[in-house]
Order: structure tokens, then C-alpha cells, then sequence
């Protein structure tokens, strides 16, 4: 099927890794957020 062929692709891959990579920067992001602000309290 199609959807086999693209995961196949080089660039496929890095589109899926580069979003992978960016939900997991911005977890932590709010992670580091939720953490700062418990410290203030």
C-alpha cells in the first residue's frame, strides 16, 4: 500500500521524527513551567 511506501522514505522518517522531537521539547517546556510556578508558591 501507499502508506508503507512512504514510511519507507528518508524524508517521511525525519517529518515524523522532527514532530516527535518537537512534542517532546514542548512537554518539557511546560513541564519546567508547571515546576517553577510550584516552587513559587
Amino acid at each position: 500500500p501507499e502508506e508503507e511506501r512512504l514510511l519507507g522514505t528518508a524524508a517521511f522518517r525525519q517529518k515524523i521524527a522532527t514532530a516527535i522531537a518537537e512534542g517532546v521539547i514542548s512537554y518539557f517546556h511546560w513541564f519546567d513551567n508547571q515546576k517553577a510556578h510550584s516552587k513559587k508558591r
